[in-house]
């Protein structure tokens, strides 16, 4: 299989049969990479002496970055009612194997656009960086206020 073939996702590689990806253009073909991580770091605190007393709870936070083929882009940039830096939108990623993974990243907004060629085999394409107000895995959001 060509590498064209395969889409790189968080580190780990699967082939174009077995991952869905869609936009609010529909169904993206022209996309080699999606990237997304998200974190809610905690602060130790302290009082008298050395011993840690407990954690903040810290706040949520999320991004993603992708790698899109210039038609891609485009089709991206017409569907959106505003500017790429002006709207919001989201992705779903379907993931089959031993059994159906879904992750939708919710109300994405791009912070960051980069385009880039390369002379080996000609290959342009645009990287679009940003930040996901919430990931939902399988249906659940990662994060729920309390």
């Amino acid at each position: 299989m060509a590498d064209s073939d395969n889409v790189n996702i968080n580190g780990n590689s699967y082939d174009w049969e077995g991952v869905t990806i869609s936009g609010p253009q529909g169904v993206l073909t022209g996309i080699s990479e999606l990237n997304w991580s998200s974190e809610k770091p905690k602060k130790d605190t302290y009082g008298k002496g050395a011993v840690r007393r407990g954690q903040t709870r810290g706040n949520y936070s999320a991004k993603f970055d992708m790698v899109l083929d210039p038609d891609e882009y485009d089709d991206l940039i017409s569907s959106l009612s505003g500017g790429i830096y002006d709207s919001q939108f989201d992705f779903a990623v379907i993931m089959e194997g031993n059994r159906q993974h879904e992750i939708v990243l919710k109300q994405m907004t791009v912070d960051s656009l980069t385009d880039g060629a390369k002379n080996s085999d000609g290959e342009i394409t645009q990287k679009l960086s940003g930040k996901v107000k919430m990931i939902h895995r399988d249906g659940k959001p990662e994060y729920e206020e309390k």
